[in-house]
């Protein structure tokens, strides 16, 4: 959030006493150079999966920071990728051989990191568990190839917002908090996607 009150309160951080404006600079290069190395570590993975012949679908943060003014207004702590159930077994492999090791695995995803990084990945084995299921199936027969990939997935606009408003309807259900980070994607989102 530090980037986005940064440009938010561009003339009056100007204002401030100097030591105030260095905190918020240094805050900001901070945040900017976590999202360079994440990005980073985000196409490592991508392309591995793509070079490998794995169906994948890039989930919510991959696609809204997108929409943001710049991307690093919108830091993503993990990524979450839907990949070919069938295959979850050779992703766990290739993932490891990239020099990722794994956290946990539960019956919905299994989560890897980069160790010298921190860089979280969590791999789907279905987009939606719940009423939504039903509607998105495993996630893959909503979408389609992204242009000029062969394994790489995304859904719709439409089904893109219905899958982010769902995602946030579940964590507000779950108690798992919907804060400033989900009303700024909203706020993005419908600009960009209801005009």
């Amino acid at each position: 959030m530090v980037v986005i009150l940064s440009f938010a309160l561009k003339d009056v951080v100007e204002s401030c006493p100097e030591n105030f404006k260095i905190a918020i600079r240094k805050a900001v290069s901070k945040e900017t150079m976590k999202d360079v190395q994440s990005s980073f570590d985000k196409d490592i993975v991508i392309s591995a999966l793509e070079e490998n012949g794995i169906d994948f679908m890039p989930m919510k943060g991959y696609f809204l920071k997108n929409l943001y003014p710049t991307p690093e207004m919108r830091y993503c702590s993990d990524f979450d990728i839907l990949v070919d159930s069938k295959k979850i077994k050779q992703v766990k492999k290739l993932l490891l051989s990239l020099g990722l090791e794994m956290d946990h695995s539960d019956t919905h995803h299994d989560v890897f990191f980069f160790p010298k990084t921190k860089t979280i990945f969590e791999i789907h084995k279905l987009l939606f568990v719940g009423p939504l299921e039903k509607y998105f199936g495993i996630g893959f027969e909503r979408a389609s190839l992204k242009e000029g990939y062969k394994h790489f997935y995304e859904l719709s606009k439409n089904d893109f917002y219905i899958s982010v408003l769902a995602h946030y309807a579940y964590h507000f259900e779950e108690g798992a908090g919907v804060g400033a980070k989900s009303l700024c994607d909203l706020y993005v989102l419908e600009k960009n996607y209801c005009l």
